[in-house]
């Protein structure tokens, strides 16, 4: 086996959101997620409780992605915390840190930590091309949707955005 020496980089976004810290985090679940972002696909692998919960286990495919496994690393729903380790088929891990904070007037922050680490030629591969401009307008599109959910309670439908989203990750 070949060693190849891991890239990691780390891309960070905030998004202000039209609803309470409480109404936001529970949203942030992969059974919940499909109420509001488009092209979301995930089949929970474990749960006790049926949503997200601390070592919940799930998968998603979503088109041009592939297939992902999910953990739930952390899950602090009185600090409006959640974190998610993720593994593909490529050859990155991704750990995803999320946090809420709460404005008193139903509004609120939510914080976005991608911490992406390549493990093999492929993985790092798709980390050179994994642009900041990639990462802010996938993330631009999930923080308009969470917004929108949470503002009209129905999900925000653009399929050409969405498809230009699922293109970002058509190389991998």
């Amino acid at each position: 086996m070949k060693n190849v020496p891991a890239k990691r980089i780390v891309r960070e976004y905030v998004h202000e959101v039209s609803a309470a810290a409480s109404e936001v985090f529970p949203l942030l679940c992969p059974v919940r997620e499909r109420d509001w972002l488009d092209g979301w696909e995930s089949e929970i692998l474990f749960s006790e409780s049926g949503v997200a919960e601390n070592n919940c286990i799930f998968r998603s495919h979503i088109s041009g992605r592939g297939e992902e496994l999910w953990v739930v690393s952390r899950y602090d729903p009185e600090n409006f915390a959640i974190e998610f380790t993720t593994f593909d088929h490529v050859g990155t891990v991704m750990k995803l840190d999320i946090r809420v904070e709460d404005h008193g007037n139903r509004s609120s922050t939510v914080r976005f930590k991608h911490t992406l680490t390549g493990l093999n030629e492929k993985g790092n591969q798709f980390l050179e091309q994994y642009s900041d401009s990639k990462y802010r307008q996938m993330m631009s599109f999930l923080g308009k949707s969470l917004d929108h959910y949470c503002r009209t309670g129905r999900m925000f439908k653009t399929p050409s955005l969405m498809k230009g989203v699922h293109s970002l990750f058509s190389k991998r």
